[in-house]
């Protein structure tokens, strides 16, 4: 596909879009292809919501800045592409390839990224808000800055990741790989974790808050400058304490204001 088959997409699918929401499905002109390849091509800018592609290639493309706000593209290769920006809020993205690519501050709230390869991908301050990312490999990748809030991710590899700086509120992990993953200085609320793979895992400086850690193996792992906090109901209060030390270990202070939970496992 050379850069001017696929400004003339660009062109049909804005187009497309400009028409009536009534009248969009009889009309012609929605990118809809299938195999297609358009590696190295150029999308920057463009507003390409509810495209749908399978299986196409789109290696090394630049889609800063882009819209695929709803789009569908399964089984695409998306390796070394550029997604600076780009807003693919909702789209589904199924068993595609991000290996390598740049997805710099994108937009990826309620994305479904199930089964997803994301090894190596540079995703600081990008927004995974309420995403599936259910059997995605984020191996390696860099998301200092990430939103993982409200993720769902059962049999998630994060395996050595960097995402130092994150805010992880209301989200679940089930048998997922945080072997060496980088958490330092991140907030994490009211998160569920079963069975997961935590050694090497780096909380130092993290704010750890009303969380669900069942079945999951702490063993050896340390944190300095832990700030735990735990919300009770009768009488609603909020209760904190900054702790260092062997995770397992830690304990709720001796002072009379943690009643009942002083001397109590923190993490538990």
């Amino acid at each position: 596909m050379t850069q001017k088959e696929a400004n003339e997409i660009i062109e049909q699918h804005q187009s497309w879009l400009r028409k009536p929401l009534n009248l969009r499905s009889k009309a012609q002109g929605r990118a809809r292809l299938e195999g297609a390849n358009f590696s190295g091509a150029s999308f920057k800018g463009a507003k390409m919501d509810n495209a749908w592609f399978y299986r196409c290639d789109f290696s090394g493309c630049d889609f800063t800045g882009v819209s695929l706000e709803g789009a569908t593209l399964l089984y695409c290769c998306l390796d070394d592409a550029k997604l600076d920006g780009a807003n693919l809020a909702g789209s589904a993205l199924k068993s595609s390839s991000f290996k390598d690519a740049s997805l710099l501050k994108a937009n990826l709230a309620g994305a479904q990224l199930k089964s997803a390869n994301l090894t190596g991908a540079i995703l600081s301050e990008a927004n995974l808000q309420d995403a599936d990312i259910s059997g995605a490999d984020l191996s390696r990748a860099n998301g200092e800055g990430i939103n993982l809030s409200g993720v769902t991710a059962k049999k998630t590899v994060f395996k050595e990741a960097v995402l130092a700086g994150a805010t992880i509120e209301g989200a679940t992990f089930v048998q997922s790989d945080m072997t060496g993953v980088s958490l330092e200085k991140s907030l994490i609320a009211r998160c569920e974790f079963y069975s997961c793979e935590v050694a090497g895992l780096r909380l130092h400086g993290s704010t750890l808050k009303d969380l669900v850690i069942q079945m999951t193996n702490l063993g050896q792992l340390e944190a300095t400058n832990i700030t735990l906090v735990k919300t009770e109901t009768e009488p609603l209060r909020e209760l904190k304490a900054v702790l260092s030390g062997k995770i397992s270990d830690l304990k709720w202070p001796g002072d009379k204001k943690y009643g009942w939970l002083a001397g109590r496992a923190a993490l538990r």
